[in-house]
């Protein structure tokens, strides 16, 4: 069973967030054009940059600072005076924007999978280069088949 249009673009943003992997390479990955790949880089390149930073700091390490924010957040609406406890639509869209990087780390453990796998494979290429190569068609045909389910 092939993956769907829509799995492969969560495929392509999992690996553009967890990997060093060139764009074209990610398409290769995913089974898509370079170009359809740009196009979704493009269309998403705010929140795909972000969550790649967010990954570099580490992900625990992340989930942590966000909620921080959006404790910080809800004590700030708290403090107003009373019937007066809410945000602006500004301050609803950072705090939706928030909540969309929690629930993405939280919830995603594709991408768990996806940044461990690439891990091993940078590791494994110091080892044996061409048993990496071939382990790495083996990892995708892994992730693939967890996209499935």
């Amino acid at each position: 069973m092939a993956l769907s249009f829509q799995q492969k673009k969560e495929l392509a943003k999992d690996y553009f967030t967890m990997s060093n992997l060139s764009q074209k390479e990610i398409a290769q990955k995913v089974g898509v054009t370079e170009k359809t790949l740009s196009k979704w880089a493009n269309e998403n390149n705010e929140e795909w940059k972000q969550l790649r930073d967010a990954v570099g700091e580490g992900m625990e390490q992340e989930i942590i600072r966000l909620k921080r924010q959006l404790k910080e957040f809800n004590d700030y609406i708290e403090k107003k005076d009373k019937g007066l406890r809410f945000g602006s639509s500004k301050e609803y869209d950072a705090l939706m924007k928030l909540r969309r990087f929690i629930d993405y780390f939280e919830r995603n453990p594709l991408s768990s999978v996806v940044s461990i796998m690439q891990e091993f494979l940078e590791f494994y290429k110091m080892i044996d280069l061409d048993k990496a190569k071939d382990l790495s068609s083996v990892s995708d045909a892994f992730i693939k088949s967890k996209m499935k389910k």
